[in-house]
């Protein structure tokens, strides 16, 4: 697998890795998926103690919204000027849950115990 660079440190990690073995930065990296190619894939997500699967269909529409923040004050000469605060960016990527081959729509799985669902059109 190709050898990729930390995003904060610019060490050299795998891709399959969330977090630089260095310095530990977090990160998740989505490259080895061409979304724009709309091909499904599973899609293995953990919450808390449960792992959930599904087979999704990338949205190819990606949006990234950013927000500067700024604050005017008055400066000694009367004048007004603006102070910029920060600034903060949201990206939104979808997946679309489609049936598996065995008419799953997801997977639950918590320890021993596993969810199923099914389409109940087809059961």
């Amino acid at each position: 697998m190709e050898s990729r660079n930390c995003p904060n440190c610019g060490a050299p990690n795998e891709p399959h890795l969330n977090k630089c073995p260095y310095c530990g930065t977090s990160y998740f990296d989505l490259t080895s998926i061409d979304i724009a190619d709309g091909k499904p894939i599973f899609l293995k997500i953990k919450v808390g103690d449960k792992i959930i699967t599904q087979l999704v269909r990338p949205d190819p529409d990606i949006s990234i919204k950013c927000n500067v923040e700024s604050q005017d004050i008055m400066v000694p000469n009367g004048l007004f000027t603006r102070i910029y605060t920060g600034i903060s960016c949201t990206t939104d990527i979808q997946f679309h849950g489609i049936l598996d081959e065995h008419n799953r729509i997801y997977t639950i799985e918590e320890g021993e115990r596993k969810w199923v669902q099914v389409d109940p059109r087809n059961v």
